[in-house]
């Protein structure tokens, strides 16, 4: 007698229940916990993103949704930039009152010898500074002995800040102490020129 084969019952899998789409949501295809705002923000996406940039999204500290916040807009204003005619009142009025010339002076070395910043002053001698009072003085204009002497102190403390790597970036920098100043350094180097001997000295003759 053959042996009875021992039948292996095969364990049926349990079928998963189907979704019940009227009982799960509730009869109107709608779960009981579903928020209805969210069909909302589903359909305009692109409207959120572009209200999220202007808004700032603060959590509550309780149980709640984010509050946006509207984000605060500073409106700083700028500072208006001088204008060039500013500039030339300023520099003229700090001639007539630093050189000691009057206005007409003052327009002729800012328009007509291009005066403007203490670097126009730095390559200016003595000699040049004469060719331009006179130049003043063909127009009728004065220049006293006194402003002659401060446009070259003037020259020589622009020129002395450029050599030791400080220049000067305005003529209204400029202030009375440091023209003092300066003119003690012109006299000690003037002195220095004066004294230096232009040629060599002679030699030593020996009798033979």
């Amino acid at each position: 007698m053959r042996p009875q084969r021992e039948k292996k019952s095969a364990k049926k899998a349990p079928e998963e229940p189907e979704d019940d789409v009227t009982g799960g949501l509730g009869g109107m295809g709608l779960n009981d916990d579903h928020d209805p705002k969210s069909d909302s923000l589903l359909g305009s996406g692109k409207e959120d993103k572009d209200s999220d940039e202007d808004e700032e999204v603060v959590p509550l500290s309780g149980p709640g949704k984010a509050v946006k916040v509207p984000r605060k807009q500073t409106s700083g204003k700028t500072p208006a930039r001088s204008t060039p005619a500013d500039h030339r009142l300023v520099c003229t009025q700090w001639y007539v009152h630093f050189l000691g010339v009057k206005d007409a002076a003052a327009e002729y070395l800012y328009d007509l010898e291009d005066l403007t910043k203490p670097f126009k002053w730095v390559k200016l001698t003595e000699k040049a500074i004469s060719v331009i009072v006179k130049g003043c003085r063909d127009q009728n204009i004065h220049v006293s002995a006194t402003a002659i002497g401060k446009m070259a102190l003037l020259a020589f403390l622009c020129m002395h800040h450029e050599r030791i790597q400080q220049p000067l970036l305005d003529m209204t920098s400029i202030n009375e102490d440091m023209l003092d100043d300066i003119e003690r350094q012109k006299k000690l180097e003037d002195h220095y020129k004066d004294e230096k001997p232009t040629s060599d000295p002679p030699t030593a003759e020996f009798a033979p």
